[in-house]
């Protein structure tokens, strides 16, 4: 059985290859060679499976470029669409609802499409979005990360016309989107920030939620992450848990995973969030005095709301890339803690309850 399996997989990646040297030998050429930014005036963004961290960090770059009279286009999923729907920069959110059934986009005469999937899109799959959006020009931003899953520098030159290559391993992530502006001649945009419009009724359901909380001043705690290393496991974070339910002046609110959120025990000023909606957690993170967290979304969440922020992170690499550095809070509000080892539970648990009395103050 094991071996016809890996012989079927064998089978799946060869044919894959096929269709994909097939496409570029046959039907497809990147025309023009240069880009005439002047000539410009649609832009898509090709920004298809990637979290909620990346979405809001991307945002940044709506704003300049609609100061510089684009029209913007971004191509996505359901999951981004939780943080870019009804942004007043955007011209139109397009939801792609399936890679198996993508609809046509000539209509929207694209000028350049800037692709930002890195790794979250076969070759194959760029070839069929970018002949369905069908753009005069495209670029791609490619991040040299050194890891196994790295896209193929080669074919991605023979799908797009010109690539945008992202070596700053102990920069912040946002200086990925300076260069990209550089590259369209935009330089006088002052400061980047992420934009996410939270509506009325999510934080209605949040002034609700907290509406019996006697006045007590909220800390967010959100011990797990959208990446399972980084964080905390279910013991330790009983113990922060426990450590916190003694900050009586306080509520604590539980926020993540409603499947391990409910695998935790009850506290009297400790509260389990359950929702499968991101902007009522967000509603209530927008309510609070201190946050902390070991996801890097929740950091730039609460960088929007300007929350003092404790940010626990576990000395992580992404191949080159210093995770403790590109997706730092940066922002004055913030501290990071770090872990002594890859394992999120090595961070320093009297170091972090001295950073929360610093906060309570």
């Amino acid at each position: 059985m094991k071996i016809l399996k890996k012989i079927n997989r064998e089978r799946i990646k060869f044919t894959r290859n096929i269709k994909f040297n097939f496409k570029i030998f046959f039907s497809y050429k990147t025309t023009p060679a240069i880009l005439e930014i002047n000539k410009c005036r649609n832009i898509g963004i090709l920004f298809y499976g990637k979290q909620l961290g990346d979405t809001l960090v991307m945002s940044s770059i709506l704003r300049p470029l609609k100061e510089n009279n684009f029209k913007i286009f971004i191509f996505c999923d359901d999951k981004a669409k939780t943080i870019l729907e009804n942004n007043e920069y955007l011209d139109q959110l397009i939801i792609i609802k399936s890679l198996k059934h993508i609809d046509e986009y000539n209509h929207l005469n694209i000028d350049l499409l800037i692709d930002l999937t890195y790794n979250t899109l076969t070759e194959y799959h760029r070839i069929i979005l970018k002949e369905k959006i069908n753009p005069i020009y495209s670029i791609y931003l490619y991040l040299h990360t050194s890891t196994r899953k790295e896209p193929s520098y080669e074919k991605l030159t023979r799908i797009h016309n010109e690539a945008i290559i992202y070596k700053e391993y102990n920069k912040h992530c946002e200086n990925i989107y300076k260069h990209i502006l550089e590259r369209l001649n935009i330089t006088n945009y002052g400061k980047l920030s992420y934009i996410f419009n939270l509506k009325e009724n999510n934080l209605s359901n949040a002034k609700n939620f907290v509406s019996n909380f006697d006045g007590k001043k909220i800390i967010i705690f959100n011990p797990f992450a959208a990446n399972d290393k980084r964080s905390l496991s279910i013991e330790k974070t009983i113990n922060i848990m426990t450590y916190l339910n003694a900050v009586y002046d306080h509520k604590t609110i539980i926020i993540g995973d409603p499947r391990l959120i409910n695998s935790l025990p009850c506290f009297n000023n400790v509260i389990k969030f359950i929702s499968n909606d991101i902007s009522d957690a967000i509603a209530l993170l927008s309510l609070s005095d201190i946050v902390i967290s070991v996801d890097t979304s929740i950091v730039h969440f609460s960088k929007i709301f300007n929350k003092k922020l404790i940010s626990l992170y576990n000395n992580l690499m992404w191949g080159r890339f210093n995770n403790n550095l590109i997706w730092s809070p940066n922002y004055n509000n913030s501290t990071q803690l770090f872990s002594k080892s890859e394992n999120m539970d090595d961070v320093d648990q009297r170091e972090l309850y001295q950073e929360i009395q610093r906060a309570l103050i």
